[in-house]
This record gives C-alpha cells, structure tokens and sequence, in this order.
C-alpha cells in the first residue's frame, strides 16, 4: 500500500513539476518581453530559478542530485549577474547549457518509457521543445558575450553587457532560427555563429519528428492492444 502511494504521490509531483515548468519557460520566452526592459534581467533570473527546480521535479529519478545541482546552478547565476564578472558569466551559462540538454534528454527518455500517451508525456514533450530552444538562446548568449559583433542586432542593444537585458530578443532570434520561420531581421555574421543557425534549425525538425513519431506510435500500439 504504502509503495502504492509512493508511486501515486511521484505521478502527482512529476505533473506539477511539468505544468509549472511549462508555465516558467511559456512566461520566459512569451512574457518578459512584454514588461519595460529595466525589469528584464531580475525576471530573466527569478523565472531561470523556477525551471531548475521545476525541472528537478518533472523528472521521476535522482531527484536529490539533480536539486543540489539546481542549487548550485542558480547561486551561480545569481552571482555572476551581481559581480558581472566575464569568466564566471562564461562559465554559468555553460553549465546552464549542460543542464538543460541533460533535461531535455531525460524528459525525451521519460516520455518513450510511458505505456500510453498521457497529460504528462505530452507536458514532457512540450517541455523539451521549449527547453531545446531556450538551450540554443544560451548558446547565442554565450557567443555574443565573447563576441558581440557576431550577429547584427540592432546598434541600440548593448551586447557587451554581460548581464544581457536583452534577452528577450536574443530568444526571439533563436526560435525564430529553431522552429526554421527565418524572418531574417537578425542574422549570424560569423562562420561559427552561421554553423550554430545551421544546428538550431536542423535540431528543431529533427525534435519534432521524433516526437510525433513516438506519439503516433504510442496511440497506435494501444488501439491494437484493445
């Protein structure tokens, strides 16, 4: 009985880990942008706080480690953006990257390993393509910290800053570029940044063909299984 509650109370939590996950980077990529850009970066730290530890709790395994790491993540976070320190700034968004492809790589496996489609598949489906795209609006960052001349943004905004205020449009470019619609108002000057469009568009098709692919799949195995 009570491994039974177990269980039933982790499905509980991995829903709610995966609902206000999606809430936190729906509000990161759609909403900031809506606000005056003086309050940006605190929003852009309080909502990077919340996925950490809503992506702990989507996933169903080493929970524990996973939340120290969180812990970890954000106090770096915090720190470089108060100390505004280059190398440290570097190195935060490194290790956000890493995370976020290891969520996006456990929440994929978490979503094939389900018998049926449920809310919580397609929640971790969502999350993940999110979460790609916000993987490759880090990378951007981390190219323009070193070298803002790398994309042509426009003259008013301050690349240099390494706190980015402007992140908002650096995740307009990058989903722009991911889901392939390619207005072409911000584009890569350097071969490197050029090579990083490449990879961003083609992981974005790629997620979504296999995402429907295991989809399609999963509903199909359960008609044949009634």
């Amino acid at each position: 009985m009570a491994t039974k509650q177990e269980s039933s109370f982790q499905r509980e939590s991995i829903t709610v880990g995966n609902i206000i996950l999606l809430l936190s980077v729906f509000s990161l990529i759609f909403m900031v942008s809506l606000f005056p850009r003086e309050f940006h970066l605190i929003l852009n730290d309080i909502l990077f706080t919340v996925i950490f530890m809503m992506a702990v709790l989507a996933l169903g395994k080493n929970r524990r480690e996973l939340f120290i790491l969180a812990i970890f993540l954000t106090l770096t976070a915090w720190i470089s953006s108060a100390l505004n320190m280059i190398y440290l700034t570097g190195f935060s968004r490194l290790a956000h990257i890493l995370f976020f492809i290891f969520i996006v790589i456990r929440l994929i496996l978490q979503a094939a390993g389900a018998r049926k489609v449920n809310l919580n598949v397609i929640l971790e489906s969502i999350n993940g393509y999110l979460l790609l795209g916000v993987v490759f609006s880090i990378m951007v960052a981390m190219i323009l910290l070193f070298d803002p001349a790398a994309y042509n943004f426009p003259d008013w905004m301050d690349m240099s800053n390494q706190r980015i205020p402007y992140f908002s449009e650096i995740l307009y470019y990058s989903f722009v570029t991911f889901t392939t619609l390619g207005y072409g108002d911000i584009v890569p000057i350097q071969p490197y940044a050029r090579s990083l469009a490449i990879l961003t568009s083609i992981s974005g098709q790629i997620y979504l063909a296999v995402i429907i692919a295991m989809l399609v799949g999963k509903y199909a195995s359960r008609d044949q299984s009634a």
